[in-house]
């Protein structure tokens, strides 16, 4: 995250030791992926027989005929249907909550990192994300970025922080790219769907996505990304609860040890 126009003493401090927000989910999610193109993961389960589904290019593709592709192509209806299913439960994206895990894989250097966290969605675009030892929290008009290695606190207005990037609004991108295969898989004795999505417009350097979820249900519980490099970010969520969360969870008091950089412009 970036902070504008803030003094540069005050961001120096801020910045050394701080770990910034993952990108998916958020992509904020991510988090072991596998294409077409790519190694077929372990027990690789088998596509579904349709006339009407649509094999992947491996090659990369230019954006304007990637975008000419998704308006002129259609995927099975079986995955239509499950991906308007899967969008359904998660109603909007609002009074939600869920844990959820990052797995991610550098293809240079052969590293593996992981990370945790939670993640609380209100009914007006309020949320509280937590990941290792660093917090985000909005309220509707002011951001909390808390660190607490650090013990320090930055305040912000949402529309001055350049580069803020709302969990919402990256998970709704994410689960609005239109699918164009599915497959069958099983987890814990389960029967689960695996939809490949063509990138949008935000994830335009992905080489691919991908998001699992509970065939009968429809909510999702793992999601994934693989860019043209070849790194990879794998989401696992946990249990995703309806229920809203009280305003208190979108506020931050900082403890009397943390120091608070207030930036926000009067």
């Amino acid at each position: 995250m970036s902070f504008g126009l803030a003094p540069q003493n005050k961001l120096n401090r801020w910045g050394q030791g701080c770990v910034r927000l993952p990108f998916f989910l958020l992509l904020v999610l991510t988090w072991a992926i596998a294409t077409d193109a790519k190694a077929p993961e372990p027990n690789s389960p088998q596509k579904l027989t349709s006339s009407k589904q649509i094999k992947k290019n491996p090659s990369p593709v230019d954006p304007k005929t990637q975008a000419k592709t998704q308006v002129q192509t259609q995927a099975a209806p079986e995955a239509v249907h499950i991906h308007q299913k899967m969008r359904e439960s998660l109603g909007g994206l609002k009074n939600r909550s869920f844990n959820f895990q990052v797995t991610q894989i550098s293809p240079f250097v052969g590293d593996t990192s992981y990370s945790q966290g939670s993640l609380i969605l209100g009914p007006k675009g309020q949320f509280h994300l937590k990941v290792t030892e660093q917090e985000w929290i909005y309220n509707g008009k002011w951001v909390w970025q808390v660190s607490h290695p650090q013990k320090q606190v930055l305040l912000q207005g949402a529309d001055s922080a350049i580069g803020f990037q709302h969990p919402n609004k990256i998970l709704t991108a994410f689960l609005d790219c239109p699918p164009y295969a599915m497959q069958i898989v099983t987890a814990n004795n389960t029967q689960m769907y695996r939809l490949s999505l063509l990138p949008g417009r935000l994830f335009a350097e992905a080489d691919s996505l991908w998001v699992r979820g509970h065939l009968k249900t429809g909510v999702p519980d793992e999601l994934g990304f693989l860019d043209r490099e070849g790194a990879s970010t794998v989401y696992k969520l946990g249990k995703i609860t309806h229920k809203k969360s009280p305003a208190s969870y979108f506020e931050y008091k900082k403890p009397k040890e943390y120091e608070l950089l207030d930036m926000r412009v009067n």
